[in-house]
C-alpha cells in the first residue's frame, strides 16, 4: 500500500524507541513514565509539504474514498442515525439545515476498504491506521488546516508495517462532523462505531488511533468507548492533545489501552502529562519544526502546538512506538 541523518539522530531515535518498547512490553500495570527531550543534535527539519488534499500525500491504495458525513442522511430527516445506511449505531447526530453542501470541496472522513475474517484467514497480520486532524482541517482543503505532519507519520507506520507483512488500511478524519450539532462529540461516536465494526468483522485486526490537538481528544475518547472489548487490539497516540474550545467538558480517557502521549510546553495552548499506568508521557518541548503554514510558514523554530506533529523527532518516535506495540 502507500510514500515514504546522521549517526547521532539515529541513536536518539533508537533510544526513544527502546524507552517506548520497554514501557509497553511489561503490560499496563507498570507505572507511567515521562521522558523529556534533550538538546542532543537531530536532523534539521524541512518545510512541511502542503498538498492540495490530504489524500494526495498518502501512499497509494485502491478503493479509498473521501466522505462528507452529513450527506449520509439518506432519509433526509436532519439526523445521522441508524435510520441511515452505513451510520454506526452509536451515532444520533442532529444536523444543521445546510450540512450537506459543497460536496466537491469539503470532506471530513476518508476510508479504505474494511478487512474481513476472510482477509484474516489469508493473512493474520491486519492493521488499520487512523489519523485525526486538529480543528479547522478539511480533507479537500489541506492548505486551510494543520496537522499535516500526521501524514508523514501515517506513511512511515504504513511503510514499516507492510515491510513486516501487514495488510494495512488507512482512515483519516477531521476532529468534527461538518454541519453536526456537537460536532466533536459526534465524531468521537462515529469513530468508535466505525472502528468497532471493523474490529468485530476482522478478529485479527489491530488498530492504531493517532490524533493531534482536538484529534487527540477524538482518539482518546473513541478508545475509551472501545477498550472494554478491544483494549489489547488498539494503540492510542495523542500529539499535543487539547480539549480547549471543545464542544463539551471532556472527562473520558482510556484506562487500560496503551496510550503514547506526546506534548510540548512552549506556549499557553499545549498538551499535558497524564498520570495513569497505561500512559507513556513524552515531552518534546525542545524539538524544532518549520513554522506552520497558517502562520505564514518559515524556517525551523522551536515547536508550538501547531507544529509538534511536524517535528522530525516525533515523526520517528511515533512509528518506533507503534512498531514496538505490534511486535508484542
Amino acid at each position: 500500500m502507500k510514500l515514504a541523518g546522521a549517526a547521532i539522530a539515529a541513536l536518539v531515535a533508537a533510544g526513544a524507541a527502546l524507552i517506548l518498547t520497554l514501557a509497553f512490553t511489561s503490560g499496563t500495570d507498570a507505572p507511567s513514565a515521562t521522558t523529556r527531550a534533550t538538546p542532543a543534535a537531530a536532523a534539521e527539519p524541512t518545510f512541511t509539504p502542503v498538498p492540495a488534499t490530504w489524500m494526495e500525500e498518502l501512499r497509494s491504495a485502491p478503493g479509498g474514498r473521501a466522505l462528507l458525513l452529513a450527506c449520509l442522511d439518506d432519509n433526509r430527516d436532519g439526523r445521522l442515525n441508524s435510520g441511515d445506511a452505513g451510520v454506526p449505531g452509536d451515532v444520533d447526530a442532529e444536523l444543521t439545515a445546510a450540512a450537506c453542501v459543497e460536496t466537491e470541496r469539503r470532506a471530513d472522513y476518508y476510508v479504505e476498504p474494511t478487512q474481513t475474517a476472510e482477509d484474516c484467514a489469508a493473512n493474520a497480520r491486519q492493521l488499520l491506521i487512523v489519523a485525526v486532524a486538529s480543528a479547522g482541517s478539511d480533507l479537500w482543503q489541506a492548505r486551510e488546516g494543520e496537522s499535516l505532519g500526521l501524514l508523514r507519520i501515517v506513511n512511515e507506520v504504513d511503510r514499516r508495517a507492510v515491510a513486516q507483512g501487514y495488510d494495512t488500511r488507512v482512515t483519516i478524519a477531521m476532529s468534527a462532523i461538518f454541519g453536526a450539532v456537537l460536532p466533536q462529540t459526534n465524531m468521537e461516536r462515529w469513530m468508535a462505531g466505525d472502528v468497532r465494526g471493523r474490529l468485530e468483522v476482522a478478529p485479527c485486526l489491530r488498530v492504531v488511533l493517532l490524533g493531534h490537538s482536538h484529534g487527540g481528544v477524538t482518539v482518546t475518547s473513541a478508545a475509551a468507548m472501545l477498550e472494554g472489548e478491544f483494549a489489547e487490539r488498539i494503540y492510542v497516540v495523542a500529539v499535543d492533545r487539547s480539549a480547549a474550545l471543545y464542544d463539551r467538558a471532556v472527562e473520558d480517557f482510556p484506562r487500560s489501552a496503551a496510550v503514547l502521549n506526546v506534548y510540548q510546553l512552549n506556549e499557553g495552548w499545549h498538551g499535558e502529562p497524564i498520570d495513569a499506568a497505561n500512559v507513556m508521557n513524552v515531552e518534546r518541548s525542545q524539538d524544532r519544526a518549520p513554522i506552520a503554514p497558517s502562520d505564514g510558514g518559515g524556517p525551523p523554530a522551536v515547536v508550538t502546538h501547531k507544529t509538534l506533529d511536524d517535528s522530525p523527532d516525533v515523526q520517528r518516535l511515533v512509528p518506533d512506538a507503534v512498531m514496538g506495540w505490534l511486535a508484542r
